[in-house]
């Protein structure tokens, strides 16, 4: 919108001239240079640039919230950037702006005349009211109809039911028997299972793909559908609500496997949002993150059509640490186990390094752009999945390596990696158990896939498959103190004696004390 442009504002405002203007933006590339010129050339410091782009951004919201024409498409998977953070009045913007629309739109959005709402407590200057706003507020004494309140009022319809839809929306008044007793209303979670029954797999399929790339560099608080201002209780029934909509059990009609994979992707996605926003502590420091821009989406990886897998690189010696040493470690040291109940397949949180190349829109539509290999696309999310994990995301992590998998399913140390990261949750075992042994075939030396192969067994209560990992560890290594250790703890006889004595193992053979 042109009259909301920065420049154009602060010319207004008078702030700055229009020549002055002017030569800023003949300096300039791009228009998110301008406040920064505009500061260089000393017109405004940092706090009265600051001032402005919030103004700007207050100003930009309210006019796209009072459009009432045109048709209109949300795109739920842009995420603008996080360099801005206000304290939003949303619901005096609602107030404000809601009551442009047409009386038809108003009664539809209402529920019609027969809705019956009740006033909730407004406190003092919380809100700026108009006289009208008082007036009408005033009227509903006790639970009304809608067209108790219009015939009680004594106003014409396009005066009253545009400001009774305004205080709706801005919750000065509630519909008396809760939002499922509006009707026509439908909630974040009240999709029916006639709506179900009525879609083909295909579109099932393709509605949840949506949810997932709607997810995948969403805030928390959008994954759950609410404000950042929202209630514990807001929080909690939103959850609910979510979880009740993307239960497996309203799709058992569809027998498609992959519709239960994506089911478990979202689901862990609503159920980590929840874990961070319930706790106050986990929610305050997530709101500093967010407010310090660090929740920026990381830019996808560049996909290209997968072209024969390149052979397996060739099994290396005797190794104690693989290329995926960091995540291993991070497994080792006791990395919390996550919560959730399975890490999806389907929903690749995929990712580009921090070493990818961002290239421009015109190398793309002439086909200059360098073709990106399996190997290099395998690295990259590899690379990802081991910052993931460093950071305690597992999910995050699990997903990349995943992915790094897809594009070269032979590579040991993804196999490690993505064992080391299932091993943290006892729910996925199983799974942790399959790709740790195909590491093994690679790596046959490298103790730390049995040493998490003995936790998985261990933790299983599968005591004879456990100690034959320790002691498989103690044949390469005998002075490794985690497999002597955990013998000990078992009650089983170590080698040695006790953990960090020597023992004739495979090496002990060729290094013995003098």
């Amino acid at each position: 919108v042109p009259e909301d442009q920065l420049d154009v504002l602060l010319v207004r405002q008078r702030k700055i001239t229009p020549d002055q203007a002017k030569a800023i933006k003949s300096r300039i590339q791009k228009e998110q240079e301008l406040p920064g010129a505009i500061v260089a050339a000393g017109l405004l410091d940092d706090e009265g640039v600051l001032a402005a782009r919030i103004d700007q951004v207050e100003r930009v919201i309210q006019s796209v919230m009072r459009w009432t024409e045109g048709e209109f498409l949300l795109d739920t998977s842009a995420r603008a950037p996080h360099d801005i953070t206000i304290d939003a009045p949303v619901d005096q913007w609602l107030l404000d702006t809601a009551r442009s629309v047409s009386p038809e739109v108003a009664l539809a959005q209402l529920g019609g005349l027969d809705a019956r709402y009740v006033a909730r407590p407004v406190e003092n200057g919380s809100l700026e009211l108009s006289p009208l706003d008082g007036f009408l507020l005033s009227r509903i004494s006790e639970p009304m109809s809608i067209g108790e309140i219009q015939d009680g009022s004594g106003l014409p319809e396009d005066q009253c039911l545009p400001v009774l839809y305004a205080m709706y929306a801005s919750r000065m008044i509630v519909p008396a028997d809760g939002e499922s007793g509006r009707p026509g209303a439908r909630g974040a979670g009240s999709d029916s299972d006639d709506d179900l029954s009525s879609q083909s797999v295909d579109e099932i399929r393709a509605d949840l793909d949506h949810v997932i790339t709607r997810y995948r560099d969403a805030e928390l608080y959008d994954i759950l559908e609410v404000t950042r201002r929202a209630e514990p209780i807001e929080i909690k029934n939103a959850y609910y609500q979510l979880a009740k909509r993307f239960h497996p059990d309203r799709y058992h009609h569809v027998s498609d496997p992959e519709i239960r994979t994506r089911l478990e992707a979202i689901f862990l996605q609503i159920s980590r949002a929840y874990d961070t926003l319930k706790d106050s502590r986990l929610r305050a420091d997530y709101d500093r993150r967010i407010g310090a821009g660090s929740s920026a989406p990381v830019q996808p990886i560049t996909r290209p059509a997968p072209p024969p897998p390149p052979p397996p690189p060739p099994a290396r010696p005797v190794q104690q640490a693989s290329s995926a040493s960091s995540a291993q470690r991070s497994a080792a040291a006791g990395t919390p186990r996550s919560h959730s109940d399975s890490p999806s397949h389907s929903a690749s949180l995929s990712g580009e390094s921090s070493s990818a190349t961002m290239h421009t829109a015109s190398e793309v539509s002439s086909g200059s752009l360098p073709k990106i290999t399996p190997h290099q696309s395998a690295e990259a999310n590899f690379e990802e999945g081991q910052k993931r994990f460093q950071q305690r995301d597992v999910i995050g992590a699990v997903h990349f390596f995943r992915e790094a998998l897809r594009h070269n399913p032979d590579k040991g140390a993804y196999h490690l990696a993505l064992g080391s990261a299932l091993a943290t949750n006892a729910r996925w075992y199983k799974e942790a158990e399959k790709h740790l042994l195909e590491a093994s075939r690679s790596e046959p030396l490298n103790t730390q896939i049995f040493l998490l192969l003995g936790q998985i067994y261990r933790g299983s209560g599968l005591t004879k498959r456990a100690e034959a990992q320790y002691r498989q560890v103690l044949g390469v290594d005998p002075r490794n103190p985690a497999a002597r250790q955990a013998l000990v703890e078992m009650g089983l006889d170590v080698p040695g004696g006790k953990p960090g004595g020597g023992g004739s193992g495979l090496l002990g053979k060729f290094f013995k004390k003098k």
